[in-house]
């Protein structure tokens, strides 16, 4: 087979949703463990199902939201974790995982861990007013051979014509 040949994927047989496997999900998550890497293995659906059924039924929308807060939760918690065990030799990667790990809890559970959390206001997004001035300088030599710049004004003198 050439190297630039995708192997077909077998075909799985699509899973169906009932409450139990609901439930199993949302124990998973609540644990810690990320969807993207449970996801369409040992009976779980394909990662697009989960967004499906979380549209269609009600009580695993609700189930699946206290699960990615109680995610968030555990996150945040490993996130302290590798704070509390970092040293000098591990300080630059454990930074990487403690800020994915906030990152993540933010995203599951943003009332809690995103930027407004603990009364923090997050930076000003959006449009706003930008004024722009633009002032033109040009160089003047001084009679003791010192060049200073001086702001030309609108009328075209500059602002030191009217001194002494």
């Amino acid at each position: 087979m050439e190297p630039t040949e995708r192997r077909p994927r077998p075909e799985r047989a699509p899973v169906r949703y009932s409450r139990r496997l609901g439930e199993r999900i949302c124990q998973r998550l609540a644990a810690g463990e990320a969807w993207s890497r449970i996801a369409g293995k040992r009976g779980l659906p394909a990662h697009a199902t989960l967004y499906r059924w979380r549209d269609r039924h009600p009580e695993f929308a609700e189930a699946l939201k206290l699960a990615r807060e109680a995610q968030a939760e555990c996150w945040a918690e490993r996130a302290l974790a590798v704070a509390e065990a970092s040293d000098a030799a591990t300080l630059n990667s454990d930074k990487l995982r403690v800020s994915t790990l906030l990152w993540h809890a933010a995203r599951a559970a943003p009332a809690r861990y995103g930027d407004r959390a603990g009364g923090r206001e997050p930076e000003a997004r959006g449009p706003g007013r930008i004024i722009v001035e633009v002032r033109d300088f040009v160089p003047v030599t001084l009679a003791d051979g010192r060049v200073v710049a001086r702001e030309v004004l609108p009328d075209g003198r500059t602002a030191d014509d009217d001194e002494p």
